[in-house]
């Protein structure tokens, strides 16, 4: 799962967490790093590593976005990325009730998505 490594005379774990590559000093010696590389390895497999999960709802995803979009974009387009963001809030909320957090939106639910929206008028 993760490996050592050594460099100048100095040991180096480098392990992937979530996605997230993580590179860390060990020492001099190569039982030390053994060592750590196998504590590393156990807490990974507890999630017990340090990364956490901060998902959002995506409610509060579409907040966000239109507050950046009102600061940075026309006002027209915030009309028109205003209305595409309520048929998408009105989808998840009829058709996937299931989808409550960022992280679920998967390329199944945009492409669901994508025919709900074919079939309505979203224009303002």
């Amino acid at each position: 799962m993760g490996r050592l490594f050594k460099r100048n005379q100095i040991w180096y774990l480098d392990v992937r967490v979530k996605g997230r590559r993580v590179r860390k000093r060990v020492g001099r010696s190569k039982r030390v790093a053994e060592l750590a590389l196998r504590d590393a390895e156990v807490k990974i497999a507890r999630d017990e590593f340090g990364f956490s999960t901060s998902d959002i709802t995506v409610e509060k995803l579409i907040e966000r976005f239109l507050e950046y979009n009102r600061t940075n974009n026309r006002e027209s387009t915030t009309r028109r990325y205003k209305s595409v963001t309520d048929h998408l809030s009105e989808y998840i909320a009829t058709k996937r009730p299931d989808v409550v957090y960022a992280s679920q939106l998967t390329t199944e639910v945009i492409e669901g998505y994508k025919s709900f929206r074919r079939g309505a008028w979203v224009n303002p």
